[in-house]
C-alpha cells in the first residue's frame, strides 16, 4: 500500500534555523511509516514535503504528486495563514477543489500547525482556531478525517527548532507521528 504525506516545510521537515532540511528519516512520514510497520501494516509512505509553499501550489499539484496513492495525508496552510492578504475563502476554495479531486480515496487533513508570535503579521495566530475549525468542518462535508494538532503544540517551544518558532524539530516530527498513527489505528487505517 501506498500512502502519500503532502505537505509544507514541517512535512519535509525543515530546520527553519538554518534553512536546510533535516533527515528525512526523522521526518514524521518516515516515522509514521515506521509505528505502521511495527504493528504488521505493509506500506510506504512517501514524503512530498514542499517548504514554502501554500494551498494553491497543493491544488495545482495534487493530481500528479498523489497518482497512485493509495491513501493520503494533506499538510497545507502555515505559509497561507501567516500572510495578511491571505483569506479563509481562497484557503477553503482551494481545499474544496483538492477534496472534489481527491474523490472517495481515504485523505487525512491536518490542521495547520499552531506557530509562535513574531511568524506573519501581527494577529495573524489568533486566526488559527477560526480557520481550523472551516478546515474541519470543510472535511466534514466531503468525508475526509481532520486531526487538530493544536493543543499538542501551542506553546510547546521545545518542539521547534527556530525562532519565531514555526518549524518542528525531531522531537516534535515524533509527536507529529505519533498524533496521526492514532488517528489513524482509531479510523482502522492500520
Amino acid at each position: 500500500m501506498k500512502w502519500i504525506a503532502f505537505g509544507d516545510s514541517n512535512t519535509r521537515y525543515w530546520l527553519g534555523a538554518y534553512s536546510w532540511p533535516g533527515p528525512i528519516e526523522e521526518a514524521w512520514p518516515a516515522r509514521l511509516e515506521g509505528l505502521c510497520r511495527a504493528q504488521g501494516a505493509d506500506l510506504t509512505v512517501v514524503n512530498e514535503g514542499y517548504p514554502g509553499e501554500e494551498i494553491a501550489f497543493a491544488r495545482a499539484q495534487f493530481d500528479g504528486l498523489t497518482q497512485g496513492a493509495d491513501r493520503v495525508i494533506l499538510a497545507f496552510g502555515t505559509n497561507n495563514i501567516k500572510m495578511p492578504e491571505s483569506t479563509l475563502e481562497a484557503y477553503l476554495s482551494y481545499l474544496k477543489r483538492i477534496l472534489e479531486q481527491n474523490g472517495q480515496r481515504p485523505m487525512l487533513v491536518l490542521s495547520i500547525l499552531w506557530f509562535g508570535e513574531g511568524y506573519g503579521f501581527p494577529g495573524a495566530q489568533e486566526r488559527l482556531p477560526e480557520w481550523n475549525g472551516a478546515i474541519r468542518e470543510l472535511c466534514g462535508q466531503y468525508g475526509a478525517l481532520f486531526l487538530d494538532t493544536t493543543e499538542h503544540f501551542r506553546e510547546q517551544f521545545q518542539l521547534y527548532n527556530d525562532k519565531p518558532v514555526r518549524h518542528l524539530n525531531s522531537e516534535g516530527q515524533a509527536l507529529l507521528a505519533q498524533l496521526i498513527f492514532q488517528r489513524l489505528k482509531e479510523e482502522k487505517w492500520i
